[in-house]
């Protein structure tokens, strides 16, 4: 496949997530059209069955440029054009067997990303999707690190980068992992499974980041940052679906979520008489929770 993608200013908030600091409404200003980004994306996806046994490798490589107005004084003059060279990879590898009531999955991925020092404004190593639907990973059946049964993204929602199924990557750190699923069909109309899947990110992240919503994680010590940790967590998961009538399904399923400490980050939270204040937590796992989910959901098809 090749895929080729520009955009001049602005664009949709699918195809360019904030990332590293970088804000995506004033690094790529209305009032400055005139910058552009050049994204190519080659690859080859695959599928090869023999049998009861399945395997779909995809393999993409993304380059091109992307220039950005620049807004921290840690990364270059405030205001001035930066033009950053684009080199990333994402690697998804899926295998399957199948005999009987038994299904039994494995996956690993890698996605590329940028060390915490580095410059975004000059170097994106990390992969950026056209569109994923912000369901990257939600056919592999995880409750949390992608949409589950009731389509909700728990992993910051209303942030692009930092949302697996959004970004693929975890900001610009990029990710890598994979997991082992299995299914039994006690009958033709009701099947149970099983699955748990790990993640780290491909370069360690600094957790003395500010988050911000437009920009993703901003690292406080800018091209002087150091990664602290690639460990997201390890989730679990159990589900049922029971096909009671024609067109008529009861799924539940349930996660938990070890969470890593690669998910700690400074927050800007409200304070006194309106004044802000930033909040953070560090250390080990320090203001990093564990995720429990549980969802029953009755869906209708025709």
């Amino acid at each position: 496949m090749y895929s080729f993608f520009e955009a001049k200013g602005p664009t949709s908030g699918n195809s360019r997530q904030g990332r590293g600091g970088v804000d995506t409404a004033t690094s790529f200003p209305t009032t400055r059209p005139g910058i552009t980004e050049d994204r190519h994306t080659i690859g080859v996806d695959a599928r090869f069955t023999a049998g009861p046994v399945t395997l779909q490798p995809t393999v993409l490589y993304q380059f091109g440029h992307r220039e950005a107005v620049v807004q921290q004084a840690a990364y270059g003059t405030v205001g001035t054009i930066e033009k950053a060279d684009i080199s990333a990879w994402l690697v998804d590898v899926r295998a399957g067997f199948n005999v009987g009531p038994l299904s039994l999955g494995v996956m690993g991925m890698i996605t590329t990303g940028n060390k915490a020092k580095t410059n975004p404004y000059k170097d994106i190593n990390f992969f950026q999707p056209l569109d994923t639907d912000t369901s990257y990973g939600a056919d592999w059946g995880t409750q949390i690190f992608s949409l589950g049964i009731d389509y909700f993204n728990i992993l910051n929602p209303n942030v692009g980068g930092l949302n697996p199924g959004v970004a693929i990557g975890y900001d610009k750190y990029g990710r890598m992992g994979g997991g082992a699923k299995v299914a039994y069909a006690i009958t033709p109309a009701f099947t149970v499974g099983a699955g748990g899947t790990a993640f780290w990110t491909h370069t360690s992240v600094d957790t003395d980041s500010r988050l911000t919503a437009a920009g993703g994680l901003l690292p406080s010590g800018g091209t002087s940052a150091k990664g602290d940790s690639q460990y997201l967590g390890t989730e679990v998961n159990l589900s049922a679906t029971y096909r009671f009538a024609p067109g008529l399904a009861l799924d539940v399923a349930g996660g938990y979520l070890f969470s890593g400490e690669a998910l700690a980050h400074r927050t800007t939270v409200g304070c006194c008489n309106g004044v802000t204040a930033t909040q953070f937590n560090s250390g080990d796992k320090a203001g990093v929770d564990n995720v429990l989910i549980g969802t029953a959901r009755v869906r209708y098809s025709f």
